[in-house]
C-alpha cells in the first residue's frame, strides 16, 4: 500500500467519525434559483426520479415560485387546502415494480417481473389556499367535496416560507487546482442552476463561481463532479444508474463525495475532511440501507477514480511505502 492510499484511508475513516457526529442534514454550498428539491407535501419525501425533479424545477422557474411542496388535487384537499382555479398542474411520472407470482402460493415473490408506471398531475403549494370542505351527494348517488375558502385564506407557501438564503461570497481561482483539472481534459461548463456530470455530452456543468459561498466549497463540488466524470463509459465505465435516489445512484454519490474529499486533501484545499462531506454522505448512505461499512466498498472505487485522475498529471509518481 502506497502513502497516497494510506492517506485516503485516513480521510475515509475520519469521514466515518464525522458521519456519526454530524448526522445527515446537509445543504448546498451555492445559492440556487431553486434552492431546494421538490417534495410531496403530505409525506415530506423528495420526488426521487431525476426527470420529475427536472419537470417540477422547470415549472417553478417559469412561474417564479420557490415553494418546493407539491401534491395531487385530492391530496391537497385532505390537508385542508383547495387548488385555486386555473392553477397549472405539472405531470409527473411514477415507476413501481411488479413482482412475479409464486407458482405454489400465487402470492408475489421477491423477483421483479417488470416495472410499471403511471402519470398524474400535481400542484404547487403556491397555488392552493386554506379551505373547509363539505361532502355533498351527486345526482348519480355518489358524493363529492365542496370547498369554501377561509376568510383571508393563505396559501400553503405563505404558511410555510423557506428560510432566507445566505448571500454567496464567490470563489477565487486556485491556479494549482485549475491546472490539475485542465490536465484531465474534462470539459467544464459554467452557468447552470445545479452541479452535475452529463454522461451523454461528457461534460461537467457547474453554477457560476460567484454563486458559491466560498472557494473551498466551489472546488469541493467541482471535484465531486470530476469524480463522476471518471465513471464515464470511455474511462472507468462505472455509471450504472440515472434514477435519482435508487441504490446504484446513491452508491455513485458516495464514490463521488469520497473522491472529492480525497482530492481536496491531496490538493491542499482542506487539510482534513469537512463536516459537510460527512453530512452529504450520510444522506446517501441511508438510501443504501446500510451502515458505515458501505463506505468501505465505495472508497475502493473512489481510490480507482483518484488514481485515474492522477495518471493524467505530468510526472505522476505514486509514492511507495517504505
Amino acid at each position: 500500500m502506497n502513502k497516497t492510499e494510506k492517506a485516503n484511508i485516513q480521510v475515509r475513516d475520519t469521514i466515518i467519525e464525522l458521519m456519526e457526529k454530524h448526522g445527515s442534514d446537509w445543504a448546498r454550498s451555492w445559492t440556487s434559483a431553486n434552492p431546494v428539491l421538490s417534495r410531496n407535501a403530505a409525506t415530506g419525501r423528495i420526488y426521487k426520479e431525476f426527470y420529475n425533479q427536472l419537470i417540477l424545477g422547470e415549472v417553478m422557474a417559469q412561474t417564479r415560485q420557490n415553494c418546493p411542496y407539491w401534491n395531487t388535487y385530492n391530496g391537497w384537499q385532505k390537508l385542508g387546502y383547495q387548488v385555486i382555479d386555473k392553477a397549472y398542474g405539472a405531470y409527473i411520472h411514477r415507476t413501481f415494480p411488479k413482482y412475479e407470482k409464486d407458482a405454489e402460493t400465487g402470492e408475489d415473490s421477491k423477483n421483479i417481473a417488470y416495472f410499471a408506471s403511471n402519470t398524474f398531475p400535481v400542484y404547487n403549494g403556491a397555488h392552493v389556499k386554506q379551505a373547509t370542505f363539505e361532502e355533498v351527494k351527486t345526482k348519480r348517488g355518489g358524493t363529492r367535496l365542496v370547498a369554501t375558502l377561509l376568510d383571508d385564506a393563505k396559501t400553503y407557501a405563505e404558511l410555510n416560507p423557506l428560510p432566507p438564503v445566505s448571500k454567496p461570497q464567490g470563489a477565487e481561482v486556485i491556479a494549482l487546482v485549475e491546472k490539475y483539472i485542465a490536465n484531465t481534459g474534462a470539459e467544464v461548463r459554467h452557468g447552470s442552476d445545479g452541479a452535475f456530470f452529463h454522461p451523454t455530452g461528457d461534460y461537467i456543468s457547474m453554477p457560476t463561481r460567484e454563486s458559491f459561498h466560498s472557494t473551498e466549497a466551489y472546488y469541493a463540488v467541482l471535484l465531486h463532479e470530476l469524480t463522476h466524470w471518471t465513471g464515464h463509459k470511455s474511462r472507468l465505465d462505472r455509471l450504472k444508474s440515472t434514477k435519482w435516489g435508487d441504490s446504484l445512484y446513491s452508491f455513485e454519490e458516495l464514490i463521488a463525495e469520497l473522491g472529492s474529499a480525497f482530492l481536496c486533501n491531496s490538493l491542499g484545499i482542506s487539510s482534513t475532511p469537512r463536516p459537510d462531506h460527512a453530512k452529504y454522505l450520510n444522506g446517501w448512505i441511508k438510501n443504501l440501507k446500510n451502515d458505515a461499512k458501505g463506505i468501505i466498498e465505495a472508497s475502493r472505487e473512489a481510490q480507482k477514480a483518484f488514481e485515474l485522475l492522477e495518471s493524467f498529471q505530468p510526472n505522476n509518481q505514486l509514492e511507495e511505502a517504505a
